[in-house]
């Protein structure tokens, strides 16, 4: 019966075997065990068998350190090595375990070494993103297959006609098997040694799943990091064409009238303008009603007489006038 390895954890890195398997083609030319994956920083999304958040890390050096554990994920370290590459456009590296710088931490110096017949051995992957000698622990899983190359070299029965054990993942839809999806492993022998793991060569009983965990609470965000410096600005962009004027929007209400200001200095006097043209002359008003008399002055003093004039010629003697009738006859007086 296939077995099931829920893996639920947050790290820092993520690297996710895409595949692995002996890479010989006869024991005389024996090099490793492949291994690809992706590199990923800590700001991503989930990913098969495992909860990370990062973006894949991309044409960029970084360093993984491969350990080999006897029996246990505590066990003892029988083989450790280092290998530094460099990641493509998406993240990925591939690398032979067994062609790295070997540490002196591990009991044995070569692969071929390893006591593979005497326990179950585990594999454990660190990862240095940075390259600075400041590792991770990835991951520590059990091998699914025994290396069988290496474990017949080392138990002696090696020939020239060994067979390449190969690992296969297929993406596992979410299922009985995955409730939330993962990779299904089959691991077999390479019979007809043509590279690829066929459907008769799949081994029912090592078949392993490596599921996906359930989604993790998000953590709490980070303090902000300081604002860098501001770049220098780009030379102006040509101005756009001006926009189709907007509909005016309705009036507004008129404002309170603002208090009166306080009356300035009277200014200069401004010189007198030219005489205007003079007006036609209005028709005469209406004669008021004459006033009262006033009351009489006191006569003035006489004046001086004046100095008699030259008398005059005497006029032409006028013509006699005619006589009058006789008057009547006076009384005649008394006798003396």
């Amino acid at each position: 019966m296939a077995k099931t390895l829920n893996l639920k954890k947050i790290i820092f890195c993520l690297i996710i075997v895409i595949t692995c398997f002996l890479s010989q083609q006869s024991f005389g030319q024996l090099r490793g065990i492949n291994y690809q994956a992706i590199a990923i920083d800590e700001k991503g999304i989930e990913i098969a068998g495992i909860d990370y958040s990062g973006k894949p890390i991309a044409e960029n050096t970084i360093a993984v350190r491969f350990s080999i554990l006897s029996g246990s994920t505590t066990g003892q370290v029988l083989y450790e090595e280092t290998h530094t590459t460099l990641t493509d456009q998406h993240g990925l590296f591939s690398l032979v375990i067994g062609e790295g710088t070997v540490s002196p931490n591990g009991a044995h110096s070569a692969l071929i070494d390893i006591p593979w017949s005497n326990a179950n051995q585990f594999l454990k992957v660190e990862i240095d993103i940075r390259n600075n000698g400041s590792f991770l622990l990835m991951s520590i899983q059990q091998f699914m297959a025994v290396p069988y190359a290496f474990y017949a070299l080392n138990s002696g029965n090696a020939s020239s006609n060994g067979k390449n054990s190969l690992i296969k993942p297929i993406v596992e839809p979410p299922s009985a098997n995955c409730a939330n999806g993962g990779i299904k492993i089959e691991t077999g022998i390479d019979d007809n040694a043509n590279g690829v793991l066929d459907l008769s060569e799949v081994n029912i009983n090592l078949i392993q799943y490596v599921c996906n965990g359930a989604l993790g609470i998000n953590g709490i965000d980070g303090t902000n990091g300081v604002d860098g410096t501001n770049g220098i600005d780009g030379a102006p962009g040509t101005n756009g064409i001006d926009g189709i004027n907007g509909i005016d929007g309705a009036p507004g209400t008129n404002g309170v009238n603002g208090t009166n200001g306080i009356d300035g200095a009277p200014g200069a006097n401004g010189t007198n303008g030219v005489d205007g043209i003079n007006g036609t002359n209005g028709v005469d008003g209406a004669s008021g009603i004459n006033g009262t008399n006033g009351i009489d002055g006191a006569p003035g003093a006489n004046g001086t007489n004046g100095i008699d004039g030259i008398n005059g010629l005497d006029g032409i003697n006028g013509t006699n006038g005619i006589d009058g009738a006789p008057g009547t006859n006076g009384t005649n007086g008394i006798d003396g």
